[in-house]
């Protein structure tokens, strides 16, 4: 392997490297919503059906997932706090 190939491997782990840098908070940041998401989404399904009988259940939809996911658990005892007022 000559120089010129080896400079320009390094450069390219080089730029890789700084990329997943620049790149690891934004994608921390969508992590996290998706795993609150994901989790508000799966309690909700749990507490849909046990406080069914109840008359309180939350829709499960797009809206469900953006408010557990942005605001977390917080979010997600006031989409059953609203439901329960309706």
């Amino acid at each position: 392997m000559d120089y010129s190939s080896v400079i320009t491997w390094m450069i390219i782990i080089c730029l890789v490297f700084v990329g997943l840098i620049i790149f690891a908070k934004p994608v921390k940041y969508i992590l996290r919503f998706l795993t609150q998401a994901i989790c508000g989404m799966l309690l909700a399904i749990g507490l849909n059906f046990l406080l069914t009988p109840f008359s309180i259940a939350v829709g499960i939809n797009y809206l469900t997932f953006a408010v557990t996911g942005l605001l977390g658990f917080p979010g997600f005892i006031m989409l059953y706090f609203v439901s329960w007022m309706v």
